[in-house]
């Protein structure tokens, strides 16, 4: 899986069910260089009128089909705001990608982009899609986050409907090890697979790092443990000689678990 990230003046999956951009070559831009089942992440823009509380903050991300639809087609006029349209009256996205599944994050107050990958992004944003490295794509793919439904007109079902038979059956996975510039993992590293364990309850994570010891810090970052009483312990780790056995294990045990009956989502 990979994921990408643009930025947008707000972020309801409820309303506006999809990515939507200036022209049809950006949404087929960012098709070519995707998969179904990648993920595109909304950030707040940097001014209005995205509001004060979301600028420059993470918001969420949807999985997205692959047809380029006409934005008003899926989402309404009237719930624009004036500034969202041209002198002459026509939307500045008039075309779009359907949002498949959303995922809204789950944090008060909201991630800073900044703080949680160490960069901050160029304006291609602004306009379009642009990659994450495995890194980043993890690190946001770590913040507490909950699933939102989205709306299921006709044309909706009918475009989720085609990507469901598009889609490859079994779990999707996570990001795999591997050379990549800006990334702060190499293939010849040492690294370890781990568990942790929530507490003293049933709930685990499974997941690789070179360094178990900071990505349990990284995780209860985001754990309000001072009201739960409760936040991430190291359950135990096994070493490997390269990220890659690493993050295999990591695959074969998530494996072993039925997602249905076992996994959480988030």
């Amino acid at each position: 899986m990979k994921m990408f990230a643009t930025r947008v003046w707000g972020y309801d999956p409820k309303i506006f069910p999809i990515a939507s951009f200036g022209s049809e070559g950006l949404c087929n831009h960012l098709l070519k260089k995707s998969s179904l089942g990648d993920r595109l992440v909304f950030v707040g823009t940097k001014g209005p009128p995205t509001h004060p509380n979301e600028q420059g903050k993470i918001l969420g991300y949807i999985e997205f089909g692959r047809d380029v639809v006409n934005t008003l087609d899926v989402s309404s006029k009237e719930a624009y705001p004036a500034e969202a349209f041209e002198r002459n009256g026509n939307l500045k996205w008039p075309r779009a990608l359907v949002a498949t599944r959303a995922w809204r994050i789950n944090l008060e107050p909201l991630p800073d982009l900044v703080e949680t990958i160490g960069r901050q992004f160029t304006r291609d944003a602004t306009t379009m899609a642009v990659d994450l490295s495995e890194r980043e794509a993890a690190q946001i793919l770590e913040l507490p986050m909950v699933e939102v439904s989205v709306p299921e007109g006709e044309v909706l079902m009918k475009l989720r409907r085609r990507n469901e038979r598009l889609a490859p059956k079994g779990r999707s996975k996570g990001p795999s090890p591997s050379s990549r510039e800006g990334g702060g993992y190499e293939p010849g590293n040492s690294a370890w697979t781990y568990a942790l364990q929530f507490g003293d309850r049933p709930c685990f994570k499974v997941g690789w790092s070179n360094d178990p010891k900071r990505r349990l810090g990284e995780v209860n970052k985001h754990v309000p443990s001072e009201l739960l009483k409760e936040e991430w312990n190291l359950l135990t780790t096994h070493k490997w000689e390269n990220e890659n056995l690493a993050h295999k294990m990591e695959q074969a045990i998530l494996d072993a678990f039925p997602p249905k009956k076992y996994r959480v989502s988030g």
